[in-house]
């Protein structure tokens, strides 16, 4: 509500009283990486809402920002009392529209900003983000070759955005074509060295033709760029155990846990290791 109603700032001191910044977004790119992994992260989504509600009492600890918000809810009722309604011949705001859309796509209500992201490229035919997002969605929901010319049509606007070719790659992998998603993230990766995500990726798309060790040489450079990333020491366990080295596979599961701990995958993948080590009490 604060950031809809044009408070970012008031938004931002919420998130940190509570101690929840994980998804406050710095520019516009970690925005929209944010965006995406909330609508396709479900684990994540759920720890960031679950931090949410347990931290939300903290909200009031500080009578101060108790009175603060206070004023802020008179202002922004104010604003909104003050506000003329829109004549219907008032412009179509792209950038504010785009962004209700991202908030839709977030919340989970795809469909609402399916529509949203039609109405822009009907004004805007080229509008790589409405594409790219709109490829997104088709996606999620099944329509994988609708997709994957979407997000085409997104790169060939914009061919600088390194979130569409992991977005394209993931699409591609979901349809079997492996050597093409490995060919976007690689691209990805040139376009943005320190792309986490596009790592986990690259690895994931490598396991699944057989090139462990070139999947661990992967996860290896995410971890030196972000040591603390438990999906990608849950990955790399996973690879560890494939080739049979189960102790080095436990260390990366247990690290992962330890970094994330309701993170149900990596403590299944954790049960499966012991009992390869014989360790069924465990």
């Amino acid at each position: 509500l604060l950031k809809e109603l044009g408070f970012p700032r008031q938004a931002l001191a919420c998130y940190q009283q509570m101690g929840v910044t994980d998804c406050v977004a710095h520019d516009a790119q970690s925005y929209i990486d944010i965006a995406f992994r909330i609508a396709n992260d479900k684990a994540w989504r759920e720890e960031i809402s679950g931090k949410i509600q347990a931290n939300a009492p903290k909200l009031f600890d500080d009578v101060e920002a108790v009175h603060e918000l206070e004023r802020f809810f008179e202002q922004a009722v104010g604003m909104v009392s003050e506000t003329p309604s829109p004549s219907p011949a008032a412009e179509f705001d792209i950038k504010a529209d785009l962004r209700k859309a991202m908030q839709l796509h977030q919340s989970g209500q795809g469909q609402q900003a399916e529509k949203i992201y039609e109405k822009i490229l009907e004004i805007q035919p080229d509008h790589s983000d409405a594409l790219h997002l709109s490829g997104v969605i088709a996606h999620q929901s099944g329509r994988k070759t609708e997709a994957a010319d979407l997000i085409r049509r997104a790169i060939q606007v914009n061919p600088k955005k390194s979130h569409y070719y992991n977005s394209l790659g993931i699409t591609f992998q979901d349809q079997g074509k492996t050597n093409e998603a490995i060919s976007c993230y690689q691209k990805a990766l040139e376009l943005r060295p320190n792309f986490i995500e596009a790592y986990g990726n690259i690895g994931f798309a490598l396991l699944d033709q057989g090139r462990t060790d070139e999947a661990i040489a992967y996860y290896q450079k995410a971890l030196k760029i972000n040591p603390n990333d438990a999906v990608i020491h849950n990955d790399m366990g996973t690879a560890f155990q494939e080739l049979g080295k189960v102790d080095k596979a436990v260390a990366c599961f247990q690290k992962a846990i330890r970094l994330k701990p309701n993170y149900p995958e990596a403590y299944n993948n954790l049960g499966n290791a012991f009992k390869d080590q014989s360790r069924l009490d465990e």
